[in-house]
């Protein structure tokens, strides 16, 4: 399944770079539904914040806080959930993603 998803994330950033962000959306997508690893996770988290579609990135962030990961990994993801709640102007949510990175 590694491997499957592997495969979904660089079909998506093929996507990305043809300006193709729909389907690039469903293959990061697909990516972390065959396996749903913290980098997964965090690179479609990534790809969604940079769409502005903040929703759907602090999904995929709070996922990547629900997994086993690295101190440095849980500090990346905490810092740009708090970028999100930031931009979505919950300042006491997002000083709290702050403090905990």
């Amino acid at each position: 399944m590694k491997r499957k998803a592997e495969g979904y994330k660089l079909k998506a950033y093929l996507h990305v770079t043809q300006g193709q962000f729909e389907e690039a959306k469903e293959r990061f997508r697909k990516a972390v539904e065959v396996y749903p690893s913290f980098s997964n996770s965090f690179d479609a988290a990534s790809f969604f914040y940079n769409l502005n579609c903040f929703d759907e990135a602090k999904e995929y962030l709070k996922r990547c806080l629900d997994m086993d990961s690295l101190p440095s990994e849980r500090a990346n993801a905490l810092n740009n959930l708090g970028n999100i709640l930031w931009k979505s102007n919950e300042y006491p949510e997002a000083e709290a993603a702050y403090a905990d990175a």
